[in-house]
């Protein structure tokens, strides 16, 4: 018993250790491509500026999160032998659940972000308010727009979901269901990196880990995922009032 015990443990401290490993690889990507992206733009800033900033930078930012997100997860769910098959598996879920599912998240999504924004206001008197849209997305339409909306609606939900929702879930699964949803949504709120949008993120995440694990898949949280950050760039190109008035359509739906 105690020699199971042990094994146990061994077993627990390497998959913990591997996934802080990944995290850290993350971050060490994260900081190396700040730093490799100062030196080219000091250097080639009018060659750059020729082909428009923003979509260079958009560019170079969706390169960033496909090494930083894949990369270093694909490694451990090699080495903890985490069959990615089972990670992207297809959901049984009618077409008509899934919708509901979004419409649910979205919901979610929106009360919670509510909610914080308000404790906020509260706590501090300040207007926490909506994030402005970016000057890049405005300018260069053609050009710019479609890499921004690939990279936030498309490329962020599914490196995320791929991670929080599946590797990491998945490894944490193995020490029962509850730890793994509360442990990968404590990481997912960490991401996030400000309490505005740390504290529903974590939220956020035990929701969405729950229906994870309930359909062994990460598919059907993607499209929630996509579905709340077309609701976030929706908060930056339109007015506060008829985004809410979506929100209740939600609600009701």
């Amino acid at each position: 018993m105690r020699e199971y015990e042990h094994r146990l443990k061994k077993h627990m401290y390497f998959q913990f250790n591997l996934i802080g490993f990944a995290f850290l690889c993350l971050c060490a990507v994260g900081a190396a491509g700040h730093f490799f992206k100062e030196a080219v733009w000091m250097q080639y800033h009018d060659v750059i500026d020729i082909f428009a900033y923003g979509f260079v930078d958009n560019l170079y930012q969706i390169a960033i999160k496909l090494i930083q997100s894949f990369v270093p997860f694909f490694l451990v769910s090699f080495l903890l032998k985490i069959k990615n098959r089972q990670i992207w598996s297809k959901a049984k879920i009618k077409p008509l659940n899934q919708f509901a599912l979004i419409f649910l998240g979205l919901a979610v999504y929106l009360i919670l972000s509510a909610a914080t924004s308000g404790l906020i206001t509260l706590l501090t008197s300040k207007n926490v308010g909506v994030a402005s849209i970016p000057s890049s997305l405005v300018s260069n339409f053609l050009e710019v727009q479609w890499t921004y909306l690939f990279y936030v609606i498309v490329l962020c939900p599914l490196a995320e979901e791929y991670i929080y929702r599946g590797v990491v879930l998945q490894c944490f699964a193995r020490y029962g269901n509850r730890f793994a949803i509360v442990a990968s949504s404590f990481l997912f709120a960490l991401s996030f990196g400000r309490l505005q949008t740390a504290l529903p993120g974590f939220f956020l995440g035990m929701f969405l880990a729950v229906i994870a694990l309930y359909y062994q898949s990460i598919r059907p949280v993607f499209w929630i995922r996509v579905g709340v950050a077309i609701l976030s760039v929706a908060e930056m190109l339109i007015p506060l009032s008829q985004v809410w008035v979506f929100g209740i359509i939600c609600l009701v739906s």
